[in-house]
């Protein structure tokens, strides 16, 4: 930092510190101190900020996709379960037969069923959804769309899905044509609503037979709770 003394008759800068002006010899004054001051860092100071949105957006994203959905459980009946097996066997039957049904199924039907195969896998493994760690699947049907939502562990972490949509009765596999998906409390943009479709076909992966009577679905009309499924060969 350089000390100037001020000449107070001619004003000449005295580089050296000294009792007389090197140029009129006049008695100096106390010495003025010249701080040069940087100018503010406002670029370093804003990458800073980006950086500190971006770590708490990204925070915020992974709270919300790895906070999981309070999906309700629903109890065994293995009575009411197994009128759904032999409802499943009678349908492929009649598709091997190539006859044609329509058949109404009620949601809690079905989670009844889901209910009873995860508990059943869960020992032995067999299911892909017990391979998954999957705790509790649920569908729930009202008259403009269907509801699936899945919860349970994916490797060291607790994840769940819930994804709205319609049946696609188009001829091939039978899937949900998602229109809203999320991953735990986070709301997924259409593009990664195929992803979560594969999600939900990776968990009924091991139900091979009831994934064949679904494929030969050709209509499906819903109603609050029910859904009546036109099936064909």
């Amino acid at each position: 930092m350089p000390v100037n003394v001020v000449c107070p008759r001619c004003g000449l800068e005295n580089k050296t510190v000294g009792v007389f002006c090197t140029q009129c010899g006049a008695r100096m004054g106390a010495p003025t101190v010249h701080q040069r001051r940087e100018a503010f860092p406002i670029g370093r100071y804003l990458a800073g900020a980006a950086r500190l949105v971006g770590i708490l957006l990204l925070a915020l994203v992974a709270g919300l996709a790895f906070w999981p959905l309070a999906v309700e459980e629903t109890a065994v009946d293995e009575g009411r379960a197994r009128k759904v097996a032999q409802w499943v066997g009678a349908m492929e039957l009649l598709i091997r037969q190539q006859g044609t049904t329509a058949s109404l199924l009620a949601d809690e039907d079905i989670n009844i069923y889901l209910a009873w195969r995860l508990q059943e896998s869960a020992g032995a493994g067999r299911a892909q959804g017990a391979q998954m760690g999957l705790d509790r699947i649920r569908i729930e049907i009202r008259g403009d769309r269907v509801r699936a939502q899945a919860v349970g562990g994916w490797g060291p972490f607790r994840l769940s899905f819930d994804a709205r949509g319609l049946p696609e009765t188009v001829p091939g596999p039978f899937r949900l044509a998602i229109r809203e998906a999320r991953l735990g409390h986070l709301r997924l943009p259409a593009p990664a609503h195929g992803w979560v479709a594969g999600k939900f076909e990776q968990i009924l992966g091991g139900m091979t037979r009831e994934r064949d009577v679904l494929n030969h679905v050709k209509r499906v009309d819903l109603t609050d709770g029910k859904a009546r499924l036109v099936i064909a060969p």
